[in-house]
């Protein structure tokens, strides 16, 4: 019976990986065009964005501490890596762009 318990952890646990994985999978960003441009774009629209990556790595934190990860710990950890590296490139990204904008405004 402990084992039937630990097999059904450890399948509920790929279950939401498998979740968070095509999540990403299917997520595009968008881009306005800058002032009517046709050549500079900004992006946008990433409320949603940031409330599945806030989410998700949550969800990949509570794995990781549950007895039920050690099969899957490794791709656990990759995809907390990799969703940590796009919110340190969307947070340097967006600052960037905010700099730009001010200071295209200005030249």
């Amino acid at each position: 019976e402990e084992t039937s318990g630990v097999a059904s952890g450890e399948y509920a646990l790929e279950l939401q990986l498998e979740k968070i994985e095509k999540a990403w999978k299917s997520l595009n960003f968008t881009l306005n065009s800058y002032r009517d441009s046709r050549d500079v774009f900004v992006l946008a629209g990433l409320d949603e964005v940031f409330a599945q990556l806030e989410d998700n790595q949550s969800g990949l934190q509570t794995m990781l501490a549950s007895r039920f990860v050690l099969g899957i710990r490794d791709k656990v950890e990759a995809w907390d890596r990799k969703l940590a590296l796009l919110s340190e490139t969307l947070d340097e990204w967006l600052a960037v762009q905010r700099a730009w904008m001010y200071l295209e405004s200005i030249f």
